[in-house]
């Protein structure tokens, strides 16, 4: 939505020094048109809870639970309340700190102010990880910051570009779930390696695990025993194989690991699902 930018003249806030922090449950203002200013250096909110609003460039943003808000070198904005306590992590930094990585800010920043961001774990677990050098004193500590800061602009660019579908040749996030769970299905009677599924989706772990469960409701891990448990029901009725050699079948090296998880699932052992079978029939 447009509006006019307050008038009069920016203020220029440095705030470099303060890297990194985290602010929890805080109280806000209301809008106030002499808050507007700008900084020589990229600030980044990472909004875990409630809302925060901005004017930039005429325009009246919401940022909200998983919204990166970016404000870019020189952009004169004003911050105000969407609601009366916010959550939220900021990010400071200067272009020329990625000089030695030869990594470049992902060309959608350009034009963006607010980025939803998946996987919000990830990015959560690094800005913390900022926080604990932060307050460190060892000699190591910037350093290691630099190495943080270069390992969140390269997860930035990965989240940017599998929100936008980039990743997987264009290939949308569904359609990678889906053929994750045709795969698993396949080898559903095998070892799977999950971390490798996800990487072969063009997804961190986390991301795949989220993503899939939003789509088929459980985990892979759960999605994997639960086609194990219904092939392990067909091989019992269409069958005499033992059920030592069903678990065989169904790549368990421990039958007695098969026996209890078969029982969890269905709340009877295998031989006492051939029986029921045995007497409905």
């Amino acid at each position: 939505m447009k509006r006019s930018m307050p008038s009069g003249k920016a203020e220029i806030q440095d705030l470099s020094e303060g890297r990194i922090g985290a602010l929890f449950d805080v109280g806000q203002c209301p809008r106030n048109p002499a808050g507007l200013h700008s900084h020589p250096h990229y600030e980044m909110l990472y909004m875990i809870k409630g809302v925060r609003e901005l004017e930039l460039n005429g325009v009246h943003w919401k940022a909200k639970p998983g919204d990166l808000i970016v404000f870019k070198p020189g952009e004169e904005h004003v911050e105000y309340m969407g609601t009366s306590k916010v959550s939220y992590f900021f990010l400071r930094f200067k272009q020329e700190e990625l000089a030695g990585s030869r990594l470049a800010l992902p060309e959608a920043l350009e034009s963006a102010t607010i980025v939803p961001l998946p996987s919000q774990g990830q990015f959560i677990d690094i800005f913390n990880r900022m926080l604990d050098e932060q307050s460190s004193s060892t000699p190591d500590s910037l350093t290691l910051m630099r190495a943080y800061l270069v390992e969140f602009v390269v997860k930035l660019r990965r989240a940017i570009a599998e929100t936008a579908g980039e990743f997987g040749g264009g290939v949308p996030v569904e359609e990678r779930i889906l053929g994750a769970m045709e795969r698993i299905e396949r080898s559903a009677g095998g070892a799977l390696d999950f971390e490798r599924i996800a990487r072969d989706a063009f997804m961190s772990p986390s991301h795949f695990s989220h993503s899939f469960k939003s789509r088929f409701g459980e985990s892979p891990k759960s999605y994997q025993i639960g086609r194990r448990i219904k092939m392990a029901k067909e091989l019992l009725r269409d069958s005499s194989m033992p059920a030592m050699e069903v678990a065989r079948q169904l790549g368990y090296k421990d039958p007695y690991f098969f026996y209890r998880q078969f029982k969890r699932k269905t709340g009877m052992t295998p031989a006492e699902f051939r029986n029921d079978l045995a007497a409905k029939g």
